[in-house]
């Protein structure tokens, strides 16, 4: 009987309900119609952040992957077309704007950090592989803008070892384009100093380039050339001369039989010729 009671119960507080619904959802639309929204929103940001996760952070590798092998491409073609005597180091500088752009629009600060150090990279190699004399105010300029990117990259890389590093380096690299050995002796040092960096190859790379910078920081002399040796002396065939072989007598040939030899005759024995 209990239990009856209760279901009647429950069955009469929920026609109650139905009943008093359309009243108070009237009463409370405002409150109802800021909740629909803050529910919707939430599925909409949750759904962002899943597109955003599996499909625009693909993309954006997969772009930044492109124009990385697009550089290493266009250094190939031009140290090959220098050896052919054209220049086309300016596809590099193509390169690096390609790469800047796309540091500038991704959000993700990692793959700007990398990307600003790949176009650091191109904008240096650019005048390695220029044909031709480069002047020192395109140098400087070009160094300049080089170091802005690897500054750039030391902003967005954080507290990211390899990339802090790297970029540092790269800084390195720009003093030593500039015949400030001093100033990149300092930067090598800092590197190598720094704990935080342990085990990156850029703080190996700088280890090396401290040990290694003693050999090169001096001009480059060459020893002369040896003088060429004198070419022997041409040795005209002298046609009366005969060779050596010619001196020699010509064998005898000897045309019949052989000759037997004659025998001594026999004194020994009964027929022997008188005495």
């Amino acid at each position: 009987m209990k239990s009856d009671h209760r279901h009647e119960l429950k069955s009469n507080e929920l026609a109650q309900w139905v009943e008093e619904f359309p009243e108070w959802a009237r009463a409370n639309s405002r409150g109802i119609l800021v909740g629909g929204v803050i529910v919707v929103a939430v599925a909409l940001v949750y759904a962002w952040v899943l597109y955003d996760r599996n499909v625009r952070v693909v993309n954006r590798r997969v772009k930044l992957s492109e124009l990385t092998s697009q550089l290493y491409v266009n250094k190939r073609q031009a140290a090959r077309s220098a050896a052919d005597g054209k220049d086309l180091s300016f596809v590099l500088l193509e390169s690096s704007n390609r790469l800047a752009q796309f540091a500038d629009s991704t959000g993700d600060a990692t793959m700007a950090a990398l990307t600003y150090l790949k176009r650091a990279e191109a904008i240096r190699s650019e005048l390695h592989y220029r044909s031709g004399q480069v002047s020192s105010d395109d140098i400087a300029k070009q160094i300049e803008q080089a170091r802005a990117s690897y500054h750039q990259a030391l902003d967005k890389a954080g507290s990211q070892a390899s990339l802090k590093a790297a970029a540092q380096y790269g800084l390195g690299l720009c003093a030593e384009e500039l015949s400030d050995q001093a100033q990149a002796r300092e930067i090598y040092q800092q590197i190598v100093s720094d704990a935080s960096l342990k085990g990156t190859v850029a703080q190996a790379e700088a280890r090396y380039r401290l040990e290694a910078m003693a050999d090169y920081a001096g001009p480059v002399v060459f020893r002369p050339a040896p003088e060429p040796a004198p070419a022997p002396a041409a040795v005209t065939p002298d046609s009366n001369a005969l060779p050596a072989e010619a001196n020699k007598p010509a064998p005898v040939q000897t045309v019949g039989p052989v000759p037997t030899p004659a025998t001594e005759p026999n004194t020994s024995g009964p027929h022997s010729p008188a005495q």
